[in-house]
């Protein structure tokens, strides 16, 4: 009698021990199981858009018109396939590049990074605008996307930034260029997502200030100093 009173009291406490361990484990295991990010997003003929992909899986980008073209800034590092208002990307290699996007009226810039499998997107759902409504030519990318070298002379040091570079290579964009950057024959302009550079000369090597410390921005192409003109 006393060992079932004594069970009858213990029952209520073994429970709420045990469920918090339990929905613990199979939540883990829930989160396992979970693959990339699906998000909604905004794209501008003005602005980039970025995209995440992962190595053996695919995204899909849902336009709300239709694309007719595109153009990949690396072709043989993704493979690209059409299904109505949907592009489907697979990347073959770690560094996939840009992607131009041409609908009827407009044209878009996509930039791909390949990330882990846990924080891909699985799917980009695109809501397009643009002040602009004329009709466009499918003319070849203006747009290439790079990483180029940020030297701190003082310091010894050097940072890579993935940098859009349009414009007959007079701009950069990118959302990793440090807010108080000076560099001689450019001004720096800030949008709400990064900064663009805008260059009176095509950029190779600029010579650039920031905190009292001397830089050097060089893209993977430009000239050694000594050549630079």
């Amino acid at each position: 009698m006393n060992w079932k009173r004594m069970a009858y009291l213990i029952y209520p406490f073994l429970i709420g021990f045990l469920l918090p361990i339990i929905f613990f484990v199979t939540s883990g295991h829930d989160y396992e199981a979970k693959a990339g990010i699906i998000r909604h997003a905004e794209l501008s003929s003005e602005r980039p858009l970025k995209v995440n992909l992962a190595i053996g899986r695919t995204t899909v980008i849902s336009f709300a018109t239709h694309p007719e073209k595109v153009v990949p800034g690396n072709p043989q590092a993704i493979e690209i396939n059409f299904l109505n208002h949907d592009l489907t990307i697979r990347p073959l290699a770690s560094r996939p590049g840009n992607l131009i996007v041409y609908t009827k009226n407009n044209r878009y810039v996509i930039l791909l990074q390949v990330v882990s499998e846990t924080s891909y997107d699985d799917a980009v759902s695109v809501n397009t605008f643009s002040s602009n409504n004329r009709s466009l030519r499918l003319t070849h990318d203006t747009f290439v996307i790079e990483q180029v070298k940020l030297h701190n002379l003082v310091r010894k040091t050097k940072t890579s930034i993935t940098a859009m570079i349009s414009h007959q290579e007079r701009y950069l964009q990118s959302d990793s260029l440090p807010p108080d950057l000076k560099c001689k024959g450019c001004f720096l302009r800030k949008h709400p997502i990064g900064s663009e550079l805008v260059c009176s000369n095509p950029i190779s090597i600029l010579e650039c200030q920031m905190n009292g410390s001397q830089y050097t921005l060089k893209r993977n192409s430009g000239r050694e100093p000594n050549d630079a003109r």
